[in-house]
């Protein structure tokens, strides 16, 4: 038995990154019974990389980068609303404190007036 594992192959053959693995993976023979022909079986290649493999990952970080661009977007959403609502709470203070000092001062006026 030989190596099962793409670059354990490439090491054992002195091959280069991109040579096809799959020609140097170890058969092993299994004698055909009954008058049959010999079979050949070889081990499933871990670690290879395939068009498909490449396509996964691609999609992978096109999903985390679509899940990052959303999130910020979110962020950025939530931080206006944010701000607007505080703005909005802060006038709404700063009125009723005004409201509440100008009737302090009418109120004191209107007692200055009746005490002389």
């Amino acid at each position: 038995r030989g190596p099962k594992r793409a670059n354990h192959i490439r090491a054992v053959w002195g091959l280069s990154k991109t040579e096809d693995v799959r020609k140097y993976v170890v058969r092993r023979k299994i004698p055909g019974k009954d008058g049959k022909p010999d079979q050949f079986k070889s081990p499933k290649i871990q670690r290879l990389i395939t068009p498909v493999m490449r396509a996964r990952k691609a999609h992978r970080f096109a999903l985390k980068k679509q899940r990052y661009e959303k999130a910020t977007a979110e962020a950025a959403e939530y931080a206006k609303i944010v701000a607007q609502r505080r703005q909005t709470a802060r006038a709404a203070l700063l009125s009723k404190k005004k409201a509440a000092t100008s009737e302090r001062k009418s109120v004191k006026a209107a007692t200055t007036t009746t005490k002389k």
